[in-house]
């Protein structure tokens, strides 16, 4: 937390709070008003460093959910496949790129909306399967049970 708050309340008490200049990139010209422009390259280098990290995370986490989906069978086999060198899902990481960089054509408000058309599936798709699943198995044991009749989650749904 005092990561960003520090730099946060560096910045804007330093400075006078003009809030129509904080747009992208403007943490690095602060840098280079308050400290210089040594300040400023090492905050633009971990920024970059941060969106690659942040970027990797994502593509080795979506390559491994597609790999494990083919190891199931929700998925066709071909997705299960490994490198020979590495054993990283390759085609995992490839299906992800490509989506990335399919993503990128678009502008912004265009991503947004598909990422909440996208979320918005998946929580349909989430509650169908606790209906059903909920009206299939009815009587199984569970850890825990939600304390309403399936006439109750239907309204909720």
């Amino acid at each position: 937390m005092f990561g960003l708050l520090n730099p946060l309340l560096v910045a804007t008490g330093a400075t006078p709070l003009d809030q129509e200049k904080w747009v992208d990139g403007y943490f690095a010209d602060l840098a280079l008003m308050i400290a210089g422009n040594w300040l400023k390259i090492w905050i633009e280098i971990g920024a970059v460093l941060s969106v690659i990290g942040l970027y990797e995370a994502q593509l080795s986490s979506c390559a491994y959910q597609i790999l494990g989906m083919a190891d199931i069978g929700v998925v066709p086999r071909l997705f299960g496949a490994r490198s020979k060198w590495f054993n990283t899902p390759w085609v995992g990481i490839l299906v992800s790129t490509l989506v990335a960089v399919a993503v990128s054509y678009l502008n912004f408000p265009d991503i947004i909306s598909s990422v909440n058309f996208s979320y918005s599936l998946g929580m349909l798709l989430e509650f169908a399967s606790f209906l059903w699943l909920r009206r299939k198995f009815a009587e199984a044991n569970r850890p825990y049970k939600v304390p309403l009749p399936l006439q109750g989650w239907w309204l909720c749904a």
